[in-house]
C-alpha cells in the first residue's frame, strides 16, 4: 500500500498513461460525490471511511459542497487538488486497485 504522501506527489506529476482532460468541472456536488466521480473517471475504486460520512450516532454528517473548474489535468491530479483542499489522506492498495479515503491526522 502507498500512503497519501507518496500517492499524491506522484498523481501531481503528469503520467504519460494519464488522460488529460481538456476541462474537468464539479458544480455545486458533495464532496464524497465528486470525489467518486473524479475516481470513476480515473478507473479507480474508492472507499471513503465511515466516519468522514457519519457521526458516532449513525447520522449522517453534512458535507462540504464542491464547485470546481480545472482545465488541462488529469482526473488524478484534481483528486489530488482536493484531498488537499480538505485535508484527507489517501492510501493506495497497489493489489486491487482500491483507494481508501481518510481524513489526515
Amino acid at each position: 500500500m502507498q500512503n497519501n504522501g507518496e500517492v499524491a506527489a506522484q498523481w501531481e506529476r503528469a503520467d504519460p498513461a494519464d488522460k488529460i482532460e481538456p476541462e474537468i468541472t464539479v458544480n455545486n456536488a458533495p464532496l464524497p460525490m465528486a470525489l467518486e466521480s473524479l475516481f470513476a473517471s480515473a478507473g479507480l475504486n474508492v472507499i471513503i471511511y465511515s466516519k468522514l460520512l457519519f457521526d458516532s450516532d449513525g447520522k449522517t454528517i453534512e458535507q462540504p459542497m464542491v464547485t470546481m473548474k480545472l482545465e488541462q489535468v488529469t482526473a488524478k491530479q484534481a483528486i489530488a487538488q482536493l484531498l488537499r483542499k480538505y485535508n484527507y489522506d489517501l492510501t493506495l492498495d497497489t493489489n486491487t486497485g482500491i483507494a481508501l479515503i481518510t481524513a489526515r491526522n
